[in-house]
């Protein structure tokens, strides 16, 4: 119950698919498709029966998280991400 694993940027980064509890800050990543509520076991099974049965959208949404990595969870931008929240901290 990770508030936001690392895990799931890198299976992301490695163009796999990628399935998840909708926990934390995990929807913020991942398409809802590919969530479900924890504990959910008939949930989990849909998000994955769907992939097996549409395995090129599976690769097209695999290949779009390879890229949201790079562009929105790079470390380049954590880190001005970062460093703009404690400034915007700092001023009040």
């Amino acid at each position: 119950n990770e508030s936001f694993p690392y895990v799931i940027l890198e299976a992301m980064a490695a163009g796999v698919p990628v399935f998840a509890s909708n926990v934390g800050g995990i929807a913020e990543a991942l398409q809802p498709e590919y969530l479900f509520p924890p504990q959910d076991v008939d949930a989990i099974a849909s998000c994955i029966s769907k992939a097996l049965d549409d395995p090129a959208r599976a690769v097209t949404n695999a290949m779009a998280n390879r890229e949201k990595v790079r562009s929105e969870f790079s470390a380049a931008r954590m880190a001005r991400d970062a460093i703009s929240f404690y400034g915007e901290l700092s001023r009040r």
